[in-house]
């Protein structure tokens, strides 16, 4: 799971620019789901926000 979270955390960079620690960290907790649904969703969201589903 560390190495999908930072593969995750390089896609958020790349699309978002520089991430709030709080979205670090909150990647890194992510359990196995949550990753699978994150990697899909990187491909889509227009925000951060989005990105976790608004929440």
């Amino acid at each position: 799971m560390k190495g999908q979270a930072r593969t995750l955390l390089r896609l958020l960079a790349l699309e978002f620019g520089s991430l709030p620690d709080s979205v670090v960290e909150r990647v890194e907790a992510g359990g196995s789901a949550d990753l699978e649904v994150w990697t899909e969703r990187v491909l889509t969201a227009g925000s951060l926000e989005e990105f976790f589903g608004g929440s």
